[in-house]
Parts: structure tokens; C-alpha cells; sequence
């Protein structure tokens, strides 16, 4: 039981940081499938500091956590006037 609340403790903590605005949530359906898996990223930083042209470059197992990825990473928030080409990323979700 502890495992299920560990991830969640984590969430709340770190959601009231300035620091943690571009994080990544475990996917609902992946963590009642009880899998495991990762993905690796890339995306552009246009000049109002949003990642845009997301795509998923790897991913294990195929098609599971892309969506929400592809999702949470359009979300994320970066220094305006600093754009930036092809930056990668690689997220891993555990259980």
C-alpha cells in the first residue's frame, strides 16, 4: 500500500515548489495496468517559452504513456526570448 501513496506524497509536495511546474504525472490507465515503462522525448522552445512540435521518439511499452506525455509536455513553461531546437527528454515512469 505504501507504494501507491509514495508517487501521490510526492505530487503534493512538489506542486506547491515554483521549481515543479514542468513535471510529468504518472498516467492513470499505466498505473491501474500496474506498468512500468519510459519515454524519450524532443520538442522545441518557441520565443513565448512553450514546448511545442512534441514528439515521442522512443517509448516502452509502445503507445502507453505517449499520449499523456505528448499532453503534460505541451503544458510545460519555459524562459521567454530563449527559444531552442530539438530538446530531448527522457521520462521514466516506475511502479
Amino acid at each position: 500500500m505504501m507504494k501507491f501513496f509514495s508517487p501521490l506524497m510526492l505530487l503534493v509536495l512538489f506542486s506547491f515548489n515554483s521549481f515543479a511546474e514542468n513535471t510529468v504525472v504518472y498516467p492513470e490507465r499505466a498505473w491501474k495496468l500496474d506498468q512500468s515503462g519510459q519515454v524519450t522525448a524532443m520538442y522545441d522552445v518557441d520565443s513565448q517559452g512553450k514546448a511545442k512540435n512534441i514528439r515521442i521518439i522512443k517509448s516502452e511499452p509502445k503507445f502507453l504513456f505517449d499520449d499523456s506525455v505528448k499532453a503534460q509536455l505541451s503544458k510545460w513553461r519555459f524562459p521567454k526570448d530563449s527559444p531552442k531546437k530539438d530538446v530531448s527528454v527522457r521520462i521514466n515512469f516506475e511502479r
